[in-house]
């Protein structure tokens, strides 16, 4: 593998394991999935970024077998060593399916350790009721470093190295939206998002006086090979702030804040349009003459007279849904490949 920019032969190297406790407690197929690297200090330069500590947030997807089943637990680590430096946790709802916790955006400098805000997605899956995807914003300010529970339990009794759960102060979430076959993504049919990172947010100006434009949020789905999914699809959002919102404002290490009540389309610009005119026209003339250079292409129509449909609000686990009217568009959906 080579840096892109430079051209050098990178190499990996394992500088440190997990403790026991967590290697020992991973279920199978539910370890670390998601990783976000916490940005660096607004106006760091390339020069004097050495001199700052590069931190990596990570989570386990499901629980550890000695801890409660709402409990996932998230990691920040020092890139350079692979050092945990704090240990912190979130709750799961209750929920059929059961929710994993998938990926994770880092929107400040602050990380895990100085009660920085993320992004998660969060996804289950069952043969009942399909796939359930949600996106959550999680400030962990004033949550607990649990480094030293080497299980967190329900039992209000516990005692180390076993912590009660009620005891300890989990990251906080607030939902931002819920994707499900019958709560539709203006409607698009949900499938299994797994992935996300955030757009540069340059390209989309402000929607309007009282706005500060939003950042724009990419997600990406696992189709597992399945032929029955819809293949391999991207789908880019943008989530609006308002002047108070600036912890997702165009600059999400400068400032801190909550989410708008709103999740909208982005401002187009005009070589995007076009881009997305020449897509659409590409399809119709491989639809026109019986080829399907994608794989697993999705055959199904959106009907362009049924209006979007709202996503469903829900409740987050520390609070109610930020989403009080959501007005929710992606603002491109990519061919299944």
């Amino acid at each position: 593998m080579r840096d892109w920019q430079s051209g050098t032969q990178l190499r990996a190297v394992e500088l440190e394991t997990l403790p026991d406790y967590i290697m020992a407690g991973v279920s199978a197929n539910e370890g670390l999935e998601s990783l976000t690297a916490v940005p660096l200090v607004a106006g760091t330069s390339i020069d004097n970024a050495s001199s700052l500590k590069q931190l990596v947030v990570t989570a386990l997807e499901g629980q550890l077998v000695q801890d409660a089943a709402s409990v996932r637990r998230l990691y920040e680590l020092d890139a350079a060593t692979g050092s945990i430096r704090f240990q912190a946790f979130l709750l799961v709802d209750a929920n059929e399916p059961r929710l994993l916790l998938s990926e994770l955006v880092a929107l400040d400098a602050e990380g895990l350790a100085g009660g920085g805000q993320f992004l998660a997605l969060e996804r289950g899956w069952s043969v009942d009721t399909g796939s359930d995807i949600r996106l959550y914003l999680l400030d962990a300010a004033g949550a607990d470093d649990v480094a030293q529970c080497q299980a967190i339990v329900e039992d209000t009794m516990a005692s180390l190295p076993a912590c009660p759960r009620n005891n300890l102060t989990a990251v906080s979430k607030r939902l931002i939206f819920r994707w499900t076959k019958d709560a539709q993504l203006a409607g698009l049919p949900v499938d299994n998002y797994e992935g996300m990172v955030l757009v540069p947010p340059s390209a989309p100006g402000p929607l309007n006086s009282f706005s500060e434009g939003g950042v724009m949020l990419l997600l990406v789905n696992d189709d597992n090979d399945n032929p029955a999914q819809i293949g391999t699809q991207f789908v880019l959002l943008r989530l609006a702030c308002d002047s108070s919102d600036a912890g997702l404002s165009q600059d999400p290490s400068s400032q801190r804040g909550s989410l708008d009540s709103a999740v909208v389309p982005a401002v187009i610009v005009v070589a995007f349009l076009l881009l997305l005119a020449a897509v659409w026209r590409c399809r119709r003339l491989w639809r026109a003459s019986g080829r399907q250079l994608f794989k697993g292409y999705r055959r199904e129509e959106l009907e362009e007279d049924d209006p979007p449909q709202a996503l469903e609000q829900g409740s987050g686990t520390d609070g109610p849904s930020i989403l009080g009217h959501p007005a929710v568009d992606p603002l491109y959906l990519s061919p299944a490949i």
